[in-house]
């Protein structure tokens, strides 16, 4: 089962534009004769593409002087070289193809379950697009002793396995194979390397597609950040640098050693290009993280929720509350406790409550349960009526979701708990004390011991925020790692005992408070969604939709994502609304200016482009006015991307 030893679009085959020691991983294998092997149709039609792909990127250098100089980038060299032309080098795998002749390729690995377990196989399967049942099925086929021993250390065409579950850009695979065995630090390429870290960030370009969400996971299972250079994300609203400036003081000659790898210029540049603000924002977290213990590992693994360690990687701030729940969790779980966990979040609205709880039931691959607590008036409202009563037969959302998760782990969400009434507050207490309850249609009684309770609440938001304001505002995380929170947990009980009673809140199990976010924070949070915002326009046109989607297959391109992120949260960031006064501000100045910018064409919308090119629209920050001057955000048309190479950069 070994991989065809060439791809048409081999580094013979695609004359990319290269320096002299250029990094051989970057493309296709080469082939010892420069000779391809006889291809199939696909293959040639595959061949043709690239090569008018190459002729368009051609022409797109020679009749456009300002993306031609926009791409050229000065380089500083070492003293042999003084300048460079930084070409565009795409971020590839090879291309593995098995020695099968199955028309259906579903067929085929099915085929090889019969066969020993295969990294080959397997990287062909991800490469393929498989789904992750499939994948699944695959590797349940072997021991766990015959896959961990390989999966690790082997490697295709000079990559391990990893590599090519980061090119798929699915993080629930990439989490997988980890938990298999495989290294989020691992290394692949052949004339250089490469993190996987780091190939994350980069592979970006190829599709113009969003891959924090694959850096965050490898960042919360255990990839260093300093895998990817320091000084590129430690003033992380600043854009890289595509020259390393060193600074006179530094003496870390482990850091040194790190950047060695990063002295080809091309490399640099194209880390420049695709490394965004959100993943900077958790590459510099992650330096600031103490990284979880051994016993933690052990105790994830064996409970089934390694994936619960990337928690911190999915909030925006909030250190102190993930730390807490992140030490309570695994403490509750290890000592294997027979009473529920009740946690009780609060804070001011819009300041990750709801993300940290629903992210918990992600990670834990366990459903969640979100209950609105305004309405619950009487327990009936909560739980419905007992039986015989009428109604009692239909039970409720929480009372048929106990029953159906009796025994078993689960996460319940009472969001805005605050506005319960005592009927309510009395009917849970006996659920929260011992852990057991009678579902309302039966009578039977059901074990939620394992059951996880999280309580949010606005309440208490004025003592949470003066806190901040006396301890933690413009402190480093040093500093605010030295606030006072016993004090703060002490004032919390005590407001929360005068407004929703002692007895459910001696039940508490822990009070976590949410802060509101620093101005740099404010302005990761603003990027986020306007990295969700891509992600929806990148789809393609749809006029069958159901509505129809007219706005699609474009590429937004962010002129210095940090500057316009932190102008879009200093003028629409409110500590009251958190989050959402951001994502409100997102939609009024960048996705109704490309909506009006779009709407401006004369040309018919079909569904037709979504062959070709994908549209580039850029995102930038201009002042206009005269004495008051103003700066606004600006949304224009800049023309077409490349459909199968860079768009993050100058195309």
């Amino acid at each position: 089962m070994a991989p065809t030893d060439h791809h048409p679009t081999s580094r013979a085959n695609v004359p990319w534009r290269r320096s002299k020691g250029s990094p051989a991983w970057t493309s296709y294998r080469d082939s010892k004769d420069n000779t391809p092997n006889s291809s199939s149709s696909a293959d040639r039609d595959y061949n043709a593409d690239i090569g008018s792909l190459i002729e368009k990127l051609d022409k797109s250098m020679t009749v456009n002087k300002e993306q031609q100089e926009e791409r050229k980038l000065v380089i500083e060299h070492d003293e042999e070289v003084s300048k460079k032309d930084v070409p565009f080098i795409p971020f590839i795998l090879p291309r593995i193809q098995l020695e099968m002749n199955y028309v259906d390729p579903e067929f085929a690995l099915q085929h090889a379950e019969q066969l020993p377990f295969s990294v080959d196989t397997l990287a062909w399967a991800l490469q393929h697009s498989f789904s992750f049942t499939a994948i699944n099925r695959y590797i349940e086929s072997y021991s766990l002793d015959s896959i961990t021993r390989v999966i690790g250390p082997t490697t295709v065409e000079g990559f391990p396995v990893i590599f090519f579950a980061v090119e798929r850009n699915c993080p629930k695979t990439v989490r997988f194979l980890i938990e298999l065995g495989c290294q989020p630090s691992a290394i692949g390429g052949h004339d250089i390397d490469l993190p996987v870290l780091a190939f994350a960030v980069l592979h970006a370009e190829n599709d113009c597609l969003d891959t924090t969400d694959v850096v965050t996971t490898l960042l919360g299972l255990g990839a260093g950040p300093t895998d990817i250079p320091k000084d590129m994300w430690e003033d992380f609203l600043k854009v890289p640098q595509i020259v390393r400036i060193r600074r006179d003081d530094e003496e870390d000659e482990k850091e040194k050693d790190s950047d060695s790898t990063w002295g080809n210029p091309e490399l640099r540049a194209a880390l420049a290009r695709t490394l965004n603000l959100t993943q900077r924002y958790f590459l510099a977290k992650s330096h600031q993280l103490k990284p979880p213990s051994s016993r933690a590992k052990q105790v994830a693994k064996a409970h089934k929720m390694t994936a619960l360690l990337e928690a911190p990687y999915h909030l925006v701030g909030q250190a102190p509350a993930t730390n807490m729940v992140l030490g309570r969790v695994f403490g509750h779980i290890a000592l294997c406790s027979d009473t529920p966990l009740i946690l009780l979040y609060a804070g001011p609205s819009g300041h990750g409550k709801t993300e940290l709880a629903k992210q918990m039931g992600t990670l834990m691959s366990v459903e969640t349960l979100v209950v609105d607590c305004t309405e619950m008036r009487y327990e009936t409202d909560m739980f419905g009526p007992k039986h015989p009563y009428a109604g009692s037969t239909e039970g409720t959302p929480l009372n048929n979701y106990l029953a159906q998760k009796n025994g078993i782990r689960s996460i319940i969400f009472l969001d805005e708990f605050e506005k319960t009434t005592d009927n309510v507050r009395r009917a849970l207490l006996l659920a929260f004390d011992s852990g057991y309850y009678r579902d309302r249609r039966n009578g039977k009684e059901l074990d939620c011991t394992k059951t996880i309770w999280v309580l949010a609440s606005n309440m208490a938001e004025d003592i949470i925020v003066k806190f901040y304001k006396r301890h933690m505002e413009d402190k480093t995380e040093e500093e605010r790692a030295k606030a006072p929170f016993a004090k703060l947990d002490s004032m919390l009980k005590r407001e929360f005992a005068e407004e929703l009673g002692a007895p459910i809140t001696g039940r508490i199990s822990l009070l976590v408070p949410f802060f509101p976010f620093s101005p740099p924070e404010q302005a990761v949070v603003a990027h986020k969604f306007l990295l969700s915002f891509l992600s929806t326009l990148r789809q393609p046109i749809d006029l069958f939709n159901n509505p129809p989607r007219f706005i699609g297959h474009i590429h937004l391109h962010l002129q210095n994502d940090g500057k316009v992120s932190s102008h879009l949260a200093a003028i629409g960031y409110e500590e009251a609304l958190g989050a959402r006064s951001l994502a409100r501000v997102v939609t009024k100045e960048v996705q109704t200016r490309l909506a009006d910018a779009y709407v401006e064409g004369e040309e018919r919308i079909t569904e037709e482009v979504n062959g070709g090119a994908l549209m580039r629209y850029g995102v930038a920050l201009e002042t206009v006015g005269g004495e008051e001057a103003e700066v606004k955000v600006v949304v224009r048309r800049e023309g077409e991307t490349v459909i199968w190479g860079t768009c993050g950069g100058s195309l």
